[in-house]
């Protein structure tokens, strides 16, 4: 018993983390929705794809609709997964939900280096409970698993272990382009920390994971015939007016979605007001989370921004203002202060979890799409439609590409989705291409609406076919 009590912690973080799933799946059964939106129209897609035929990591392993020009790790491991369990979103989910636990190990042995275990723990599952991450967290797609190996490397390179912390920085390239920032943060951290030039950290740290991936774009470009996907590429910007709009899209996340300045503020009034700032005694490898966060900050700005796509950054924040705020002295004073920070942090993610009235990944509002979504594959399902011709567009459509889905339906009908085509029903969804019902013939009339929280979606019928044009 001895033996194991320096795990304690550690057994009650992961128990209140697959708690936590448990309750989620009581409210929301999040295991058992079917896939939706990026994970509907590609990722999962992509997973299957590769269970269907044969497992690879190589550019052309998947079609080039499905791979997007990214690297092809994250669907090899949902695919890996299928392959052992069988093919089924809740496999996919739970697969999802391991990544994310196995991430949180690491941010708890991460802030452990610095601060009490016990406090380490309540901070790692006050970070895991932030509905942006939690929400992502048992879907199919690439940012948990950016996460699981940017805490990896980080928790390595902080071990000075840098061969293993090289291995990870690999995985998380492997995963996805935004990981460019990650070697560079390591190794200026490295340099900071040293105070000077040595090879074989260059070698570890820098150096090999980006080598590894411009093996990849090479070999996509031998392939597949680009670098870089162009519809990617198209959206990098240099401009001033949209990469001022996207700051204040980050901006406006960072301090006003999911009540996140109220920890922001709880550490400013602690750390700055509370004891003068200089007192705090750093530690030298700290550094390296306002690094990632810097760097991942400006990759956003420079590409497509998503608020999904912080997850990897926004985590290292976190470990920064908990160890920042402990760091001031080893004192049941300063205890109780990060307990407030801890504290504060649990209570808004908790009061955000269920998100908005308006469709988001990163809290659980998307439960109510995937709800729509289904219920009105089941309307198209009755007998009024059976052998008729429907137009339909994404994320509906998306649906019917494939029976490994997660979506029930019989489809006796036809699915037309050219716009020039003639068709007998239209159905239009929010989120999802209600705005053209400005573009629907004046004749057209509404015979159904069904609706599950803010999520709708709309049936017409049409002109008849001799009226039409």
């Amino acid at each position: 018993m001895q033996r194991l009590k320096p795990f304690l912690p550690l057994f009650c973080l992961i128990a209140a983390m697959v708690l936590c799933y448990a309750i989620l799946n009581h409210y929301f059964h999040i295991f058992q929705l079917p896939y939706i939106w990026d994970e509907l129209g590609v990722y999962s897609r992509a997973a299957i794809y590769l269970y269907e035929h044969s497992l690879g990591i190589l550019p052309n392993a998947i079609p080039d609709e499905l791979s997007r020009g990214h690297p092809i790790l994250v669907p090899f491991y949902f695919a890996l997964w299928f392959k052992i369990f069988g093919c089924y979103p809740l496999v996919a989910h739970i697969a999802a939900a391991c990544l994310n636990i196995s991430a949180f190990v690491f941010v708890y042995l991460i802030l452990k280096k610095y601060i009490n275990v016990w406090l380490a723990a309540a901070a790692a599952f006050m970070i895991f409970l932030q509905p942006f991450i939690l929400a992502q967290s048992t879907l199919v797609l690439p940012e948990i698993p950016l996460l699981f190996a940017t805490a990896a490397a980080t928790y390595f390179f902080l071990s000075n272990k840098l061969w293993w912390c090289s291995a990870f920085l690999i995985v998380a390239l492997q995963i996805k382009e935004s990981a460019l920032i990650l070697p560079l943060a390591f190794y200026i951290s490295h340099l900071w920390v040293k105070r000077k030039f040595e090879l074989l950290p260059l070698l570890q740290v820098l150096i090999l994971p980006v080598l590894s991936f411009a093996l990849f774009i090479l070999i996509q470009n031998y392939q597949r015939g680009y670098y870089f996907y162009p519809l990617h590429t198209s959206l990098l910007a240099f401009d001033g007016y949209t990469i001022e709009h996207r700051w204040h899209e980050f901006r406006d996340f960072l301090l006003w979605e999911q009540m996140h300045f109220i920890l922001l503020l709880v550490w400013c009034i602690y750390v700055l007001y509370i004891r003068p700032f200089k007192s705090i005694n750093w530690r030298q490898t700290s550094i390296i989370f306002p690094l990632i966060f810097i760097g991942g900050v400006c990759f956003s700005v420079l590409n497509y921004y998503l608020s999904r796509y912080t997850i990897f950054f926004m985590v290292p924040l976190y470990c920064f203002l908990i160890i920042s705020a402990d760091a001031v002295a080893n004192t049941k004073k300063s205890h109780v202060f990060s307990l407030l920070l801890i504290g504060s942090g649990i209570i808004t993610a908790l009061l955000n979890i269920k998100g908005s009235k308006e469709f988001k990944d990163t809290d659980f509002s998307y439960t109510d799409h995937a709800a729509n979504l289904q219920a009105t594959v089941t309307a198209l399902d009755s007998n009024l439609y059976a052998g008729r011709t429907i137009r339909m567009d994404f994320p509906l459509a998306a649906c019917y590409w494939g029976d490994k889905n997660g979506y029930t339906r019989k489809a006796d009908y036809t699915i037309v989705y050219d716009k020039k085509l003639y068709a007998e029903f239209e159905v239009l969804t929010y989120p999802g291409n209600m705005a053209d019902t400005a573009k629907l013939p004046t004749e057209a009339k509404l015979i159904q609406s069904i609706s599950n929280g803010y999520a709708y979606a709309r049936i017409y019928r049409l002109l008849e076919e001799k009226d039409y044009r």
